[in-house]
């Protein structure tokens, strides 16, 4: 079962009262400087004005509150109009901070009031736009785009570019949450265009981030690694925590989405402990229900249920009824998973009935199709069927295609089971359409490169840091030294050497990365032309072979056998493409293994049948000298098929015909099971054997029956053999055969 659960996204509504970009190293400076004339300025409307440079000038702090209200008294009382609307309307903004909606909108009324009597347009804008920012928050979706486009029509028709560009981005931010992708794109890149013209600085990032958000649910994943990523980097050179928190969280679900669990779950745990040590409790609370989501799909129960149980507890405790529904989702994966359908029921008709109450359209979706895959678990064949349309009616409103991909593919498994022929092949059609759309060849090509481009980023950031360390050390002893004339000439010295010595490394790194990074592309690319030409056929036989099974099932034929067999091996296939896609897992030894007490001897015999038909063609027989059941290692048994396949499709390639293939199995004093594949074929010449196990490696011993060899089999044996703990080795004499052995751990 794939977990269902929506990873929140954070897009945030922007809540700073005019960005006035203060570097971080100076801010206390600032801040000090302005408290100081504050205290000697006279009881007038110049201390006003000073206090609202200080309210400009940093960000909400709970001692603002007290200087805001200073300001609105002191400025009723000199019957300033201007400083009465500007103190109410910053009053407005933090008291909703501080979650006081309702003496929120009385100040904001008061500064609304006074901005039309004055005729000041820019601060109507101001007060029109922290209107929508409090419906938004309060998920009041209708009010909050009318006060948003009333804000956008009012600074239109005014010179107020910044604050324009900030409604454009608060109508984006409530667009994607409603799933309106193609109105919240078109707003924020009108936002976007704004921090173009005045230059990106820190304050851009919010923009970036949510540009990421909606290339990442419009399946252009390698845009999205873009935005986020330029998104991060200003994060990090601004020092704004909660920015990294934010943007670290979307950057692991797209890890996710693409996945790459690793990534995705470091990207998570940082982001955690960051939040946590902030005290950002809200967004720790997020990031605990999307790292439940991860352990769900590996089934680690445990992990998942207390993620999920602390995150439910702390949105609680915030209450937020409308995000409560994450980690409600969450809970009912679990339980589904857990086969407790009574409880997994329950928290996904909560979410169902929160997800419709907040118009949450991507959670909707997903609630829809876990309710839909419980009612089909419980053999609810008709409740499952209608609740998976309604997810997939919602999926298709918003163009959330990962959703649609997850439900047809869901529709074409319980159609399958109601023997529904014309509807599932119909439904299996769909989800390879949608699901070829999200893997597309080209989009996968460009996500590596953006995402290894970052990499080697960072590489040279950390090059460079190092080489400014370095050159620190030589400034402080060349002053030690100074007085010392020999000692200053040892130093000039030691820089010259440096200097060589790290331009000629950085000079080294730079090539090596150029080299590292051509070769990868050509494998990539070699891999996923290989990948993408097999996988439409096996595809449409895997379809085939279902709707044949089904129907032989119907009519009573015997041939549902053969059909099984057939299917069987579609799948064996299919997992071994998509293992070998990723070749970069392959050769840094980052296998996802699951090891386990298997019987070795009942894999080998499968591997055997599988090959009879292939062997008879060139009349080998095949001789078995094992029994099944008695000999037991410890290994990854999908990984332990793949290299049993690679070794017997080698055996039969170079064996002669009207020979014999001898499979045989012992178990060894040192306690390992060895596994022999003897072949009475050409041999292997002395040299060829120095090339065994290395990639794209072509020996001299050519197929008996013009097979096609890639170079690849067993080099990948050997990679899977060694992740296992185990060993190949190849003994053969020119002319006389080969003998293949894998030794594995005895279980």
């Amino acid at each position: 079962m794939v977990s269902s659960t929506v990873l929140k996204r954070y897009c945030i509504i922007t809540l700073l009262f005019g960005c006035i970009n203060i570097p971080v190293w100076s801010q206390d400076q600032v801040m000090g400087e302005l408290y100081s004339n504050l205290s000697v300025l006279p009881e007038d409307t110049s201390k006003v004005e000073a206090i609202f440079d200080i309210l400009q000038a940093s960000p909400f702090r709970e001692s603002h509150v007290e200087l805001a209200k200073q300001a609105y008294y002191l400025s009723h009382s000199l019957d300033y109009s201007i400083g009465i609307a500007k103190s109410a309307y910053h009053l407005g903004v933090m008291l909703r901070e501080k979650l006081d909606y309702k003496t929120s909108y009385k100040n904001l009324m008061i500064a609304l009031k006074n901005a039309k009597a004055i005729g000041d347009k820019s601060l109507m804008v101001d007060v029109l736009h922290a209107y929508g920012n409090n419906k938004d928050r309060q998920n009041h979706i209708d009010s909050a785009f009318w006060y948003y486009h009333e804000a956008l029509r009012l600074a239109d028709s005014i010179d107020y570019p910044y604050r324009l560009a900030e409604i454009h981005y608060s109508i984006s931010g409530l667009s994607n949450h409603i799933g309106q992708n193609d109105k919240a794109l078109q707003h924020i890149l009108e936002a976007e265009a704004y921090y173009e013209g005045v230059g990106k600085g820190k304050d851009c990032w919010h923009v970036l981030n949510l540009l990421g958000i909606i290339f990442e649910e419009s399946a252009n994943q390698s845009r999205a690694f873009e935005y986020y990523f330029d998104a991060l980097d200003m994060a990090k050179e601004s020092q704004d925590r909660n920015a990294e928190v934010i943007v670290s969280n979307n950057l692991a679900i797209l890890y996710e989405l693409v996945g790459k669990l690793t990534e995705a779950k470091e990207f998570l745990w940082a982001a955690i402990q960051k939040a946590h040590v902030v005290g950002l409790k809200e967004d720790e609370a997020y990031l605990l229900s999307n790292i439940a989501a991860i352990y769900i799909d590996e089934k680690d129960t445990l992990r998942a249920m207390s993620s999920l149980q602390k995150s439910l507890s702390m949105m609680r405790d915030l209450n937020d009824k409308c995000e409560i529904a994450y980690p409600m989702v969450g809970l009912g994966d679990l339980y589904l998973l857990k086969t407790n359908f009574d409880s997994a029921q329950w928290y996904y008709e909560q979410s169902v009935a929160l997800a419709n109450e907040c118009q949450n359209s991507p959670l909707l979706a997903s609630a829809y199709r876990s309710l839909g895959v419980l009612c089909i678990n419980q053999g609810k064949y008709n409740s499952g069927i209608s609740n998976l349309k309604k997810s997939l009616d919602v999926g298709r409103q918003v163009n959330l295609l990962e959703e649609q991909k997850k439900t047809f593919l869901e529709l074409y498994q319980a159609y399958k089971k109601k023997k529904d022929v014309v509807n599932a092949l119909f439904c299996f059609e769909k989800y390879q359409q949608v699901r070829d759309s999200l893997l597309d060849e080209v989009e996968m090509n460009e996500i590596a490169k953006v995402t290894s481009e970052y990499e080697f980023r960072k590489k040279l950031q950390n090059l460079e840091y190092k080489r400014k360390s370095e050159s620190l050390k030589l400034q402080a002893e060349v002053s030690k030294q100074e007085t010392d004339k020999l000692g200053l000439y040892a130093v000039i010295a030691l820089t010259l050497i440096l200097a060589v010595s790290l331009y000629r490394a950085y000079f080294l790194v730079q090539n090596q990365n150029k080299r590292l990074k051509i070769i990868n592309d050509e494998k990539n690319t070699l891999m996923g032309v290989v990948a993408h030409d097999l996988r439409s056929p096996l595809n449409n036989i895997k379809s085939i072979m279902s709707l044949v099974r089904l129907d032989n099932a119907i009519k009573g034929e015997h041939g549902e056998d053969y059909a099984q067999i057939l299917d069987d091996s579609v799948d064996n296939m299919r997992e071994m493409i998509d293992r070998v896609m990723d070749i970069s897992a392959i050769e840094e030894m980052r296998l996802n293994l699951k090891m386990e007490r298997s019987d070795v001897g009942q894999l080998l015999e499968r591997v055997a049948d599988n090959y009879e038909f292939i062997a008879s063609k060139k009349e080998i027989s095949i001789k078995r000298d094992f029994e099944s059941k008695m000999y037991f290692a410890r290994i990854d048994t999908k990984y332990a098929l793949q290299v049993f396949d690679n070794l017997m499709s080698n055996a039969i390639k170079y064996s002669n015909p009207r020979s014999q293939i001898e499979l045989s199995i012992q178990i060894r004093n040192g306690g390992g099971v060895c596994v022999s594949f003897r072949d009475e074929g050409q041999g292997i010449s002395e040299l060829d054997q120095t090339k065994l196990f290395v990639k794209y490696q072509k020996l001299s011993a050519r197929p008996t029956g013009n097979e096609e060899s890639t170079g690849l089999g067993l080099f990948i044996v050997k990679k899977f053999v060694d992740a296992m703990g185990g060993d190949v080795t190849c003994q053969s004499v020119l002319g006389q055969g080969s003998t293949f052995v894998v030794k594995f751990p005895e279980a």
